[in-house]
């Protein structure tokens, strides 16, 4: 055989022997090994973003984790649910931006994991996001006022605004 799999770890001594044909046993070889298994996630060290945007698009400034033997990825979402080592969206490096869907109070959880497939604990970040009104009021009626004499003339002007828009 090419490998033998334990099933704990710790101090391990294997034997090996051999047969041959005629049904005669060698002496055994041995050889030891000490298996230690990374159990141990790793751990969000800092998570950063602004703390308002104009965007849907959010800068990450700062995402750092550690590890006993070493981060293998990071995701960023808004779910404060574990995610699995095998997810879909884990990267490296560290992600650099994250895009939202819409605007308004926003959480987002940073989360590292490990060749081993431990996850860390989350950190987490919140921002504002307010998109500009990007909507033109509308004129919804002119009407002449009565009386009006010479070239001028007075109107009544009725607008409608966007909801961001104060019309004050």
């Amino acid at each position: 055989p090419t490998s033998y799999t334990f099933t704990s770890a710790g101090s391990k001594t294997l034997y090996a022997w051999a047969k041959d044909a005629a049904g005669n046993v060698s002496t055994s070889m041995s050889a030891s090994v000490t298996i230690t298994l990374d159990t141990t996630p790793p751990t969000v060290t800092a998570f950063t973003i602004p703390s308002s945007s104009s965007t849907l698009t959010v800068a990450i400034n700062t995402l750092t984790a550690t590890d006993l033997v070493g981060v293998t990825g990071y995701l960023v979402n808004e779910s404060a649910t574990v995610p699995s080592a095998s997810a879909t969206g884990w990267t490296l490096p560290a992600p650099t931006s994250y895009t939202f869907t819409t605007a308004g109070n926003k959480t987002l959880y940073a989360w590292a994991k490990d060749a081993a497939g431990n996850v860390s604990t989350s950190k987490s970040a919140s921002v504002i996001i307010t998109l500009p009104d990007t909507t033109p009021p509308t004129v919804s009626s002119v009407v002449p006022s009565n009386g009006s004499t010479g070239t001028s003339v007075g109107v009544n002007l009725t607008a409608v605004f966007s909801e961001a828009m104060n019309p004050a």
